[in-house]
């Protein structure tokens, strides 16, 4: 989450822990995108922090997805 709100432009240290920083930020994205700014990433907010990401692409959002890659659960 906090790479992807570092995508769009709304920078955060990328900590793994909902801190501050990071409920602040996250209500600076709701505000500019008209919804209700209570500061969580719930089923309005996170459709609208996800970023499309295509073959050679590069940034936040790329390390973002990465990162649930490689921490994704495998089934072989």
């Amino acid at each position: 989450m906090q790479r992807l709100l570092n995508a769009h432009g709304h920078p955060v240290a990328v900590t793994g822990t909902v801190d501050a920083a990071t409920v602040d930020a996250v209500r600076r994205f709701q505000r500019e995108r008209g919804l209700d700014a209570d500061g969580r990433v719930g089923p309005r907010t996170w459709p609208r922090l996800v970023v499309t990401v295509r073959p050679g692409d590069r940034g936040e959002a790329v390390t973002a997805l990465q990162a649930l890659l490689t921490n994704s659960p495998r089934t072989a």
